[in-house]
């Protein structure tokens, strides 16, 4: 995992390289006390990239579960001598 603007109030950046095939759940995490709070998080897997939207009133919500799947593809060499 890699992490960018961690200490930012307004926007963090993560990643997950090499991630295994199977399901992830995506939460959003902070500390008690802080009222409401509502956001978008831009998720890119591979050539898929969806928005999140979010909104919630506590310490944590879940805001995704992701189900991670892998596939081989045989890719036809172009000019191949």
């Amino acid at each position: 995992i890699s992490a960018r603007d961690a200490i930012s109030d307004n926007r963090e950046t993560l990643a997950l390289r090499g991630a295994a095939a199977g399901e992830y759940v995506l939460e959003v995490v902070r500390a008690p006390g802080g009222g409401p709070a509502r956001g978008t998080i831009s998720l890119s897997v591979g050539s898929s990239r969806r928005s999140v939207p979010f909104s919630f009133d506590g310490p944590r919500a879940t805001v995704a579960r992701i189900n991670l799947r892998l596939r081989e593809v045989l890719v036809p060499v172009q000019n191949w001598r």
